[in-house]
């Protein structure tokens, strides 16, 4: 039995995401034992126990020292990234030493794994990482809510996003809000999921609700309570965003709802204009176009959700990418070797990362502060706390 120690920052969804993976590949295979902490809580007897090591966003220089320690006793690092971090989008506080720690963990493993070929590729060949595995979300059958073949009376558009994509609904939903309130105002609702833009219910003639973000059990719980007939995911095309993986597009499948997605890189990886969902051009009269779409084009979006339906059980199906996945990284079904680290260094590099967290939140404060003054540090005060809130909710005892 190879033993597997998950290591990460913060509950966000790719990390609890990536949880539900290995206790799923743990449970499918029993040579396959893991455990999963948060790097403030490693101790040196769980460095001494894995067999493998894997980092999970790993752009904090206290990774790159526990993969060093790692690698003294003999562990195999993997490294894992589902977004390109070295390259954050305009208006992220960009903490220079967290570019550094990623870069530093990033020579110091043994293979990088992505659900992104660009991601693997990038870093592989900037950092002479040979091994390279591409992984895919599974979705268990028994997890697929098909939906009805109807639709809602008063058919239901959700925009289920992060705290963070305030800018993308800017940039492509709000200009044409109005519009589509003043055409379809008796004939659809929208509904914000997580995401939640400064617009006020009721300066629109359609229904506009809120729901604020929770854990990923919740999230799944609620969405598939709501019974929404159509999804928004808008996403601006440049070199950070080619780089992130298609989880919108599962989200929405695995619950019957038919997405409309930007036409661009990762989402034309895996939709198929008007098979398993709808391509949207970059402008917002398009967007316009596509929802109204849509919403007239019953016979469409049966088809797409068919299509979408289909595309989850013949190229997500656990099985396929589980064995593909330990036939990639053979380490995970090798026995175990025990091991003895000599002294304790995991004690000292806690206490850089606690410092370093430190330095996090003077760098955060500054930018806020410089952007928008008091009032935008109090919304990042805000998400923070909406932050921790959802991690507290997620985290397993």
């Amino acid at each position: 039995m190879a033993n597997v120690l998950c290591v990460f920052e913060n509950i966000i969804a790719t990390v609890a995401v990536t949880e539900k993976f290995f206790r799923e590949l743990s449970e499918y295979d029993k040579r396959i034992a893991v455990k999963y902490l948060s790097v403030a809580q490693v101790k040196k007897r769980d460095v001494e126990w894995c067999d493998i090591l894997y980092m999970i966003r790993p752009n904090n220089a206290v990774f790159a020292r526990l993969a060093k320690v790692a690698h003294r006793c003999g562990i195999t690092v993997a490294f894992y990234l589902d977004d390109d971090l070295s390259m954050l989008p305009e208006g992220s506080p960009n903490m220079p030493w967290r570019k550094k720690g990623l870069a530093l963990s990033a020579k110091n493993v043994d293979m990088i794994v992505s659900p992104s070929p660009y991601i693997c590729k990038r870093y592989g060949d900037k950092y002479g990482v040979t091994k390279r595995v591409i992984i895919d979300t599974p979705v268990p059958k028994e997890e697929i809510n098909k939906h009805t073949d109807g639709r809602n009376d008063q058919i239901k558009i959700v925009y289920a996003a992060g705290l963070g994509h305030k800018p993308l609904f800017d940039k492509f939903i709000r200009p044409v809000l109005s519009e589509l309130s003043a055409c379809y105002s008796d004939r659809v609702s929208l509904t914000f999921m997580g995401v939640h833009p400064d617009i006020h219910p009721n300066d629109y003639e359609m229904s506009i609700s809120f729901i604020p973000p929770m854990s990923l059990e919740e999230y799944r719980k609620t969405i598939a309570d709501e019974n929404f007939d159509i999804g928004l995911a808008p996403l601006v095309t440049d070199e950070f965003t080619k780089c992130k993986y298609f989880n919108k597009f599962i989200e929405y499948a695995m619950f019957g709802i038919v997405g409309l997605y930007s036409n661009t890189e990762p989402y034309t990886f895996v939709i198929k204009d008007k098979e398993n969902g709808l391509l949207v051009g970059d402008k917002p009269e398009e967007w316009l176009e596509a929802i109204g779409y849509a919403v007239d084009h019953h016979d469409v979006i049966t088809k797409c959700r068919n299509g979408a339906y289909d595309t989850l059980k013949l190229k997500f199906d656990p099985k396929l990418i589980m064995d593909g996945f330990i036939a990639e990284i053979p380490e995970l079904v090798e026995p175990h070797k025990n091991r003895t680290m000599r002294g304790n260094t995991i004690g000292f590099i806690k206490m850089q990362y606690l410092i370093s967290r430190c330095g996090d939140w003077i760098y955060k404060t500054i930018f806020y502060f410089k952007r928008g003054g008091i009032s935008e540090v109090k919304e990042g005060i805000k998400r923070k706390i909406n932050t921790i809130r959802v991690e507290k909710s997620t985290m397993r005892t």
